[in-house]
């Protein structure tokens, strides 16, 4: 049963990220813009614009806390918003991506953040420098890195692409 429906971007949608205790939902579109729904209203309303990208919003990921979000887009940056800011704000921009960023993922400690782009890479992220810093890049696949994700105990990250391989990194190999 579809209870509401959410209309506030004027292009199509490609992120979601949901706050752990279920009252934001953050939503990234073809529009250039992340919006800020409150999910306590009744019905659901936009609360917020955020509009720092320049090019299709692709990946979002929220911290637990609910205090962070990172943004990838087709503008080839990563942007950290400050979501304890009303509206939330940008901490830093991570450039470095040679083409457009498709997906996001965070280790379970929320030290490191995993990208992956159009120019086949993963880059790993630094997350206790400030500003963040990208310290290495797993190279291999042949085509657009479309999705990331961590196992749950930080140990392995996945990722696959458009050359139909999901690639296993072994990540006490590569964070040292």
């Amino acid at each position: 049963v579809n209870i509401f429906t959410l209309t506030d971007h004027t292009n199509f949608i490609i992120s979601l990220a949901v706050s752990s205790d279920g009252n934001r939902l953050y939503s990234g579109s073809a529009d250039k813009t992340i919006k800020v729904w409150d999910l306590t209203q009744n019905p659901p309303t936009t609360v917020h614009t955020l509009t720092a990208h320049t090019a299709y919003v692709n990946a979002l990921v929220l911290s637990a806390d609910g205090t962070r979000l990172y943004s990838g887009s087709g503008d080839k940056d990563i942007i950290v918003w400050d979501t304890t800011q009303s509206p939330p704000t940008v901490l830093h921009t991570l450039s470095g991506s040679l083409d457009d960023v498709n997906a996001l993922a965070l280790s379970p400690d929320e030290t490191v953040l995993f990208s992956g782009d159009d120019n086949y890479d993963v880059r790993v992220w630094d997350l206790t420098q400030n500003p963040p810093v990208s310290t290495h890049i797993l190279t291999g696949h042949t085509d657009y890195v479309y999705t990331v994700a961590v196992s749950p105990d930080g140990n392995t990250l996945y990722s696959g692409c458009g050359d139909n391989i999901i690639r296993i990194w072994y990540l006490q190999y590569i964070l040292v």
